[in-house]
């Protein structure tokens, strides 16, 4: 539909969606590299990435790839994901009044929208939690070397945080 507006085919109906300022352009880019991040964290971790937090057999401290500028780079990936679903919902919440009478659907919209960033935060929230809860396992699993690693190099952003 976009390509189609962009052309003069249809008209266009939204502007919000058709025309993006730089805002959207960079939390959309950021979307791409939190994704493209995280892809790339699991295929530095190979054989030992798992979804749950656990040490497998011969397990091996990975500090190559993103593991070589900070700790956590999947969480970082995730993070810039997060910021990109929020504000896409609200991109989201501009668009359905155009569509719909916003008697109908206005408060349901930016109710859910509310809803959106409550349960975003509580994801977050838990994410840190998780993220301690790793650290002491890699830390009683490696020891001195998760230490020295770890003493090397912020959690989330290089030389920030």
């Amino acid at each position: 539909m976009m390509f189609l507006q962009e052309i003069g085919s249809i008209p266009i109906l939204n502007h919000k969606i058709s025309d993006w300022n730089s805002l959207e352009t960079v939390i959309f880019c950021l979307g791409i590299g939190g994704t493209s991040l995280r892809l790339w964290c699991f295929k530095c971790l190979k054989e030992f990435f798992t979804f749950n937090i656990t040490v497998k057999k011969n397990h091996k401290l990975i500090t190559t790839g993103p593991y070589s500028l900070i700790a956590h780079p999947a969480y970082t990936g995730g993070g810039l994901m997060i910021i990109n679903v929020i504000f896409l919902w609200y991109q989201l919440c501009s668009y359905v009044p155009e569509y719909f009478p916003a008697s109908q659907f206005g408060s349901f919209i930016w109710l859910v929208g509310w809803w959106n960033i409550i349960t975003q935060s509580i994801f977050l929230s838990l994410i840190f939690k998780r993220v301690f809860h790793e650290e002491k396992l890699l830390k009683d699993h490696f020891g001195k070397e998760w230490d020295v690693y770890f003493n090397q190099r912020k959690r989330f952003i290089p030389y920030v945080i």
